[in-house]
């Protein structure tokens, strides 16, 4: 979207959260703060921590289940349903992290 049609008036209207919280109203901006803090500079720092902690492999298999997690979240949180394809392919990207760790396991 380009910045001059940008909607700014979400930076001074309450919204409506939604799902599990749906009555309940925060500003908009301090709901974008929200998404940058926790979206983008939480999950960094966290990934840096990570890494030190973590190998290199262990780190990259447990960013693959991200998706499938924040499709839980969406499902929890915000009543969000799931069609068929999209649980055939969550439950890929476990059997595909299960089977990365089991085969990362027996090779050390």
């Amino acid at each position: 979207m380009p910045v001059w049609k940008f909607p700014f008036e979400v930076f001074t209207i309450d919204m409506d959260l939604k799902g599990v919280f749906a009555g309940n109203t925060l500003p908009g901006w301090m709901l974008i703060l929200w998404v940058i803090v926790m979206g983008t500079i939480v999950p960094y720092m966290l990934i840096l921590k990570g890494l030190k902690l973590l190998s290199a492999s262990t780190s990259s298999v447990m960013g693959m289940a991200e998706p499938v997690l924040a499709g839980v979240f969406a499902w929890i949180w915000l009543s969000e349903t799931w069609n068929f394809i999209q649980l055939v392919g969550g439950v890929t990207v476990i059997i595909g992290i299960i089977l990365a760790d089991k085969a990362r396991s027996a090779a050390h």
